[in-house]
């Protein structure tokens, strides 16, 4: 057992995000360049992306855990029949569907950041943020995923309503800057400030109803049955084996909700013009991306996935 438990749980892992936190905040203060540069938007552009696809990891590939663990379960028991209930991913495929559309909603702003640069292209950005800024003023987008998240969103679309005159990158950052801090801060307490709230608490929650329901029951019936001691065995094998997945799993929330708060932090220092520290910071953001790769494929045994999710239910199969 000493895979995982070498791992997340054997290091410490929150001071380690503490300092890239940190390491973000002093590169912002060093300085910042009078203009935005290309390679700042287009470094920024490149962040939300792959924030994007830690997002995809997280919510969708490692539901695997969770449903691969159950069907360990079911093949275990000798119920004569299965139901839904059984395969309860840690996150619905709704959910993870909204939440990947509000990180698209943050990349076409990105993109429509770019047409700033070229002279040639300012018309077409006056549109692109009436047009986004119109669409987030609905309030839908970031609805499913929590009030705040939905109150900023609409925030975010007023102030890009106002953008529409702007014909420089920079001051459109600036100004925007607001609306990104509070849309992504807000999403960034949607996933939890710990493994008790928002996105990670419900996690939690649904790994303890699994653990009492599976592991633990099978281990008081193990009891009841003569002090079996190899079932006992297997319950705590099980026990010890989920904690791991559900730590593993936890672990990648944690680190999805830091690379937010990095993308936030990399918006305000390409904002100031500052394209080393944006660079920078985004390097810490793909680092986030690897470590949480790496840590999913650990336990699912397969390369993630970080393609655009569909609307599957638990057991693999459409909802038609």
């Amino acid at each position: 057992m000493c895979g995982y438990s070498c791992g997340v749980r054997g290091t410490d892992y929150s001071s380690r995000i503490f300092f890239l936190i940190a390491a973000a905040f002093l590169l912002l203060a060093a300085g910042c360049a009078p203009t935005v540069r290309s390679d700042s938007v287009i470094k920024f552009r490149e962040g939300v992306a792959q924030t994007q696809k830690q997002a995809r990891i997280a919510f969708h590939d490692a539901n695997a855990l969770a449903r691969d663990e159950s069907i360990q379960y079911v093949l275990s028991t000798t119920r004569p029949g299965i139901t839904e209930k059984d395969f309860t991913p840690a996150l619905s495929s709704d959910a993870i569907a909204e939440w990947d559309s509000a990180f698209s909603v943050i990349q076409s702003y990105a993109s429509s950041l770019e047409r700033l640069l070229s002279p040639n292209q300012v018309t077409q950005f006056s549109d692109a943020a009436v047009n986004l800024g119109s669409e987030l003023k609905t309030g839908s987008v970031g609805a499913q995923i929590s009030p705040g998240v939905a109150a900023a969103f609409t925030q975010f679309g007023q102030i890009l309503i106002t953008l529409k005159a702007e014909s420089d990158a920079q001051a459109a950052m600036r100004k925007a800057d607001p609306g990104v801090q509070s849309v992504l801060n807000s999403m960034a307490d949607a996933i939890g400030g710990s493994d008790r709230t928002g996105v990670r608490g419900t996690v939690w929650s649904n790994w303890e109803a699994k653990l009492a329901e599976q592991p633990i029951r099978a281990y008081s019936n193990a009891v009841r049955n003569g002090n079996n001691l190899q079932q006992k065995r297997a319950a705590i094998d099980s026990f010890l084996t989920m904690l791991d997945e559900r730590d593993a799993q936890l672990a990648s929330l944690a680190s999805l909700r830091q690379s937010i708060l990095l993308l936030a932090a990399a918006h305000t220092s390409a904002a100031n013009g500052s394209a080393a520290d944006a660079a920078q910071i985004i390097g810490m953001i793909s680092q986030q991306l690897d470590e949480t790769k790496t840590l999913v494929q650990q336990f699912t045994g397969k390369s993630t996935s970080t393609t655009r999710p569909t609307n599957l239910s638990a057991t693999g199969n459409s909802n038609d």
